[in-house]
């Protein structure tokens, strides 16, 4: 599995409608804008900011849509693209009261719901399907062969673990531990109190961490070897 899903920006770019769309003037585009600069010019038309934005965010969304009930590897390439056209679609939406990542993320998971409550209708047995390997498509930063082994083994046995979370425990803790979002921020994105998502990471660690145990019950490493 790739770390990121391959963008097609052309595709995006024609069904955005960025070729009808008149450029407006601006400044040149600085590798450190902030996300809240980058989205208030896309809703201009800066089709170079939008890029900038989708170059950031493709690989973490990629694996926050991957992370979600019955989405597949291959189907979350499209939901994570049809994440990206809504953003273009609703740009001027967004208000500098609340962070982009918070805005974003709540948008990405609108479209993963969308998505989900078709697949239910369609293919209610694919509902089922868990992302075991979700995880593959993380960084492997190992110096040597031994050791990308060693971390390749670890994500399958850690990702086996994770798909038997439940399904509202699993989100909380990717986006804290993967997306790396604030347990506030967590909270505006889930639409939850704060109590609610740290009672719910607090869970989901503890079921982790027994899942990881070698003597746990139902440890994910009996079904990898």
């Amino acid at each position: 599995m790739a770390t990121s899903t391959p963008i097609d920006l052309r595709a995006v770019a024609a069904t955005a409608g960025w070729a009808r769309r008149r450029p407006a003037e601006r400044a040149p585009l600085r590798a450190d804008l902030s996300d809240e600069a980058l989205i208030a010019r896309t809703a201009a038309g800066d089709a170079a900011a939008f890029e900038h934005l989708m170059r950031r965010y493709q690989a973490p969304v990629f694996h926050f849509v991957r992370w979600q009930r019955g989405i597949t590897e291959r189907s979350a390439e499209d939901v994570t693209q049809e994440v990206f056209l809504q953003l273009y679609r609703v740009a001027g939406q967004f208000r500098g009261g609340a962070r982009f990542r918070t805005w974003f993320y709540t948008l990405a998971r609108n479209v993963c719901r969308n998505h989900q409550r078709s697949l239910r209708r369609r293919a209610p047995e694919r509902w089922y399907a868990l992302p075991e390997e979700a995880l593959a498509g993380l960084p492997d930063r190992g110096p040597g062969p031994q050791a990308r082994c060693e971390h390749g083994e670890a994500q399958r046995v850690i990702g086996a673990a994770m798909a038997r979370l439940p399904a509202y425990q699993r989100e909380v803790l990717v986006l804290r531990e993967w997306q790396d979002l604030s347990y506030a921020e967590i909270a505006e994105v889930l639409e939850v109190p704060i109590g609610t998502v740290r009672s719910r990471l607090h869970k989901a660690r503890e079921t982790l961490m027994a899942l990881l145990t070698p003597d746990g019950p139902g440890h994910p490493a009996e079904g990898l070897a």
